[in-house]
């Protein structure tokens, strides 16, 4: 039981197999499953080694220009944003609306961002002529 234990799909495969249900997983086999596995741990070790391939990984990245619009809806004064966004994004279309970057998803803000959506996403549909 305890090589079971120790890898996870086969212990989901024959708890789905007990069960009369192979290669599913109901809330019993779940609630099994976290019995005999106990909590998820935290590994410092592998967590490090993980951020380090994602430091290598974003080092390495060189975005492009995007080649479609872009639309972005941010807050008051956030000029210097829309400006380093345009960078990347030459068809960009940004829009300030109320709030914060958590409250904007809030009431009353929220329906002030949800009407900014919207605009954005008939205005996409609708193609624009050339200048």
């Amino acid at each position: 039981m305890a090589e079971i234990l120790a890898r996870p799909a086969a212990l989901i495969r024959r708890l789905g197999v007990a069960a009369g249900c192979p290669g599913e997983t109901t809330p019993l086999i779940r609630a099994h499953l976290a019995l005999a596995l106990g909590r998820p741990t935290f590994d410092h070790t592998r967590y490090q080694r993980f951020r380090a391939i994602m430091r290598r990984a974003n080092a390495a990245y060189r975005p492009g220009p995007a080649r479609f619009e872009v639309f972005m809806a941010t807050i008051e004064g956030r000029q210097d944003l829309i400006e380093a966004c345009r960078r990347l994004a030459p068809d960009l279309r940004a829009d300030t609306v109320g709030g914060d970057h958590w409250t904007m998803l809030e009431p009353p803000h929220v329906a002030d961002l949800a009407r900014w959506v919207e605009r954005s996403i008939t205005s996409a549909r609708t193609p624009r002529t050339a200048p």
